[in-house]
């Protein structure tokens, strides 16, 4: 099931996370190790010629 089809409960209980009081210090560390920052990583944008210039 697609998260957003579900309860909010379940998807809390899934997450292992308390609507109140969020992320412990430690479970945030250790998801920080596990999956990186929370970012997108910037993509190298194209100068005019290369945006505009089919060779």
């Amino acid at each position: 099931m697609a998260w957003f089809q579900m309860q909010i409960s379940a998807v809390l209980e899934k997450l292992d996370v308390d609507a109140e009081q969020g992320l412990s210090q430690p479970a945030a560390d250790d998801r920080f190790a596990k999956y990186g920052a929370n970012a997108f990583e910037e993509e190298k944008r194209k100068d005019f010629p290369q945006r505009y210039c089919i060779i």
